[in-house]
């Protein structure tokens, strides 16, 4: 009876062990059916709208061609394209949709992420154009993961722009928000016209460019889609060589972050970081350059932003000249509400300069300037030239030289300060020291009317840079020496060249403009070999005229008192002078014929001259003279006079004295008139008388004379009056 029962439920478990088999097999069939269907005609709209709903809720609205059941990869949605109108176009080939499994679980749709694959951005930035221009984003594969509490995180998004590697990653939180930020700010919508001309504008740019290899581009991000103001990001790019219009650039590494509000800042803090190897372009190159720049809102102003610009260059070689390094410093506040910074500073050091007119161990310039007041009147048009760019802003500046050397100037440090203002151009305070003495100056250009001011105290050796002056005045200061350099207290005055005039004529359009007045003081110094103690004078040369109207020079054997009138084109002269001085200290100055005519005086005490002196430079014939002039112990052939005074006037050779009185002990002699012809060698006397030894005026007068009266003696001088010519030629033989 048992084993009837035991075989009875055994069959019946056979039989339901092969209806469960045939159960899952058309189960499975079934499945194996419906994974067919659904991969291959897509899912059916009772599973499809939820998906597209759960997406729309996060605020993509794609458009597909099919939603379909991948075997490897689960829900894809084919050919793909998420556009906004006349915006731009995204295109993907493939969108894996991946479900939440847990949610599923319980009957509840939820996308856990999307992974693209394939796909390329258009943005059309110039609609009906031929060709239009588009900006384009090729290769873009990425997933986009929706985390717990409303976060989004975007994971390994690359794409190819422009021959650059994209590479991005980040989250954000509270991602729904970003439908609303556009409408938070109606009072600033977003203008994409201006959007689309800046990215024009960077296509253009990206153009031109080649990359021996890609470059490539990383930017992560992290941020709170409810406060925009707190977002972070970093961002880098790396170009191991690049080539533009422009140059070339190599080792080329850009880094630029956005950092969250801290405790002590308020807002957000921007910054940038530029790096490269080398730069070279065609007129020169840098060996290593380093670039730092910062933004942040200032706190208690709104729409406002401190930024700062820090930088390095090193060996920089160009054609006008090359520099070991370079360092700079500026900062500026800037408004979002204009285009000029409200006020910016600047600190640059150059080490090491190089030029073809000189090295400089070092220069520093300092520069702070702010808007000039909107409310003042326009001032500059086009006679400005490029000084009209400067008119928007009032600046200061400093600089500091240490060390130049040129191939004919030396100077050991300098320093100056200036400002400008416009029309006004200032240098306020230059003082340099150079070769043992100092310079010191200021100056003022109105810009206007290129009317030029300019003070200066010179107490520096003005011979060490005679190269460095025009051939005149080269001619002019090679006439003096000094043992300690004089002081040039001076003011000059011009009208500058056109500032549109590319190449000015200085000699011939300022010189005629030209007014120095001032004044000089130098301690023992020498003129042409004629040395003085000291001299000093006032100055002034306009219209081509130098004038000393008050020269003073102090010799030992007493003072001079001299003005001098000299014409720089004419090269006339004219001097009016006092003094008290040996005549014998002229001869270097005279001609070889006016030297001559001193040939037979020796001057053994001091003459006293009241007179003037005319002519011109380098022509005798021209030279002119009158006066008075007293002498004492000198002698003439050997024939020695105690005093003589006399009126006289120089002309064409011609030597008249006027007046003539001589005295020599007890003997004394006078004329009405004595007339030398220095051209002829002749002496004309007129009414001349006196008493005097005849031995003594016969001597003077010649050998001959004086061999003819030889046998003749007289005991007492002798009263005569002689008045006739006297052949100076044959009295000397």
């Amino acid at each position: 009876m048992g084993r009837p029962d035991q075989s009875s439920r055994r069959t019946r478990c056979f039989r339901f062990l092969r209806r469960l088999r045939t159960a899952v097999l058309f189960l499975l069939l079934m499945a194996l059916a419906a994974a067919i269907y659904l991969n291959q005609f897509g899912l059916p709209g009772f599973l499809k709208d939820p998906l597209v709903a759960e997406l729309r809720s996060r605020g993509l609205d794609l458009q597909f061609d099919r939603l379909r059941f991948r075997w490897t990869r689960g829900i894809v949605a084919d050919n793909v394209v998420l556009e906004q109108n006349g915006g731009p176009r995204l295109m993907l080939d493939e969108v894996e949709v991946r479900l939440n499994h847990r949610a599923l679980a319980g009957f509840n749709l939820q996308v856990d992420s999307l992974v693209l694959r394939e796909g390329m951005l258009a943005w059309p930035l110039q609609p009906g154009v031929s060709p239009p221009v588009t900006l384009h984003v090729d290769h873009i594969t990425s997933t986009l993961r929706f985390l717990p509490d409303d976060t989004w995180e975007l994971e390994g998004f690359r794409a190819l722009f422009a021959d650059t590697r994209l590479q991005l990653s980040g989250t954000i939180s509270n991602a729904s928000a970003l439908r609303r930020w556009e409408a938070r700010r109606p009072e600033r919508p977003f203008d994409v016209a201006a959007l689309r001309a800046r990215l024009r504008t960077l296509l253009q740019w990206l153009d031109p460019l080649q990359f021996e290899s890609p470059p490539e581009l990383q930017l992560s991000f992290r941020g709170d889609a409810m406060r925009p103001d707190a977002f972070q990001a970093e961002f880098s790019l790396s170009a191991p060589s690049a080539s533009t219009p422009w140059g070339t650039a190599t080792n080329v590494h850009l880094t630029a972050r956005l950092q969250p509000p801290s405790p002590r800042q308020s807002s957000q803090v921007a910054g940038a970081n530029l790096r490269a190897g080398g730069l070279s372009w065609p007129d020169g190159s840098v060996g290593r350059i380093e670039l730092g720049l910062t933004s942040s809102p200032r706190s208690g102003s709104s729409g406002q932003f401190d930024s700062g610009l820090t930088g390095e260059i090193h060996e920089m070689e160009t054609r006008w000249g090359n520099a070991g390094a370079i360092a700079f410093d500026a900062g500026w506040i800037q408004s979002m509400n204009t285009p000029l910074p409200l006020d910016g500073r600047l600190r640059g050091e150059l080490r090491e300069l190089r030029s073809p007119w000189g090295l400089a161990r070092r220069v520093e310039v300092n520069m702070a300037g702010v808007p000039r007041d909107s409310n003042q009147a326009t001032l500059a048009d086009e006679t400005w030239g490029w000084w009209s760019k400067l008119e928007p802003f009032e600046l200061d500046w400093a600089a500091v030289l240490d060390d130049l050397a040129g191939p004919h100037l030396e100077v050991e440090r300098a320093e100056m300060a200036g400002a400008w203002r416009a029309p006004w151009l200032s240098v306020t305070n230059l003082q340099a020291a150079l070769y043992g003495g100092t310079l010191s100056a200021s100056s003022t250009v109105d810009v206007g009317t290129r009317e030029a001011r300019a003070e200066a105290v010179v107490e520096f050796d003005v011979l060490q840079i005679l190269p460095l002056l025009s051939p005149d005045a080269r001619r002019w200061l090679n006439q003096f020496a000094w043992e300690l350099p004089p002081r040039v207290v001076s003011e000059a005055r011009a009208r500058l060249p056109a500032w549109t005039n590319a190449a000015p004529d200085w000699r011939g359009e300022v010189k005629p403009t030209l007014r120095l007045d001032g004044q000089f003081e130098v301690g023992r110094c020498s003129f042409r070999g004629i040395p003085a103690d000291a001299a000093r004078s006032h100055f002034t040369y306009s219209n081509f005229v130098w004038r000393l109207p008050d020269l003073h020079v102090e010799r030992p054997e007493g003072e001079s008192r001299i003005s001098y009138t000299g014409h720089e084109r004419t090269k006339d002269y004219h001097w009016k002078i006092q003094s008290r001085f040996d005549p014998a200290l002229v001869k270097p100055v005279l001609e070889p014929d006016q030297r001559r005519a001193l040939e037979f005086l020796e001057f053994r005490a001091p003459a006293e001259l009241d007179g003037e002196v005319w002519g011109r430079w380098h022509d005798e014939s021209l030279l002119g003279a009158r006066g008075s002039i007293t002498l004492g112990d000198l002698s003439f052939r050997g024939e020695t006079v105690d005093h003589l005074q006399s009126a006289f006037q120089y002309t064409n050779l011609l030597l008249r004295l006027v007046n003539p009185e001589a005295r020599r002990g007890e003997q004394h002699a006078r004329a009405d008139g004595v007339q030398v012809d220095f051209a002829s060698r002749v002496l004309h006397l007129t009414n001349a008388r006196g008493v005097a030894d005849p031995m003594v005026i016969c001597r003077a007068i010649g050998p001959k004379v004086s061999k003819v009266m030889e046998p003749y003696r007289f005991d007492q001088p002798v009263t005569g009056r002689v008045e006739g010519v006297i052949d100076l030629r044959k009295g000397t033989e």
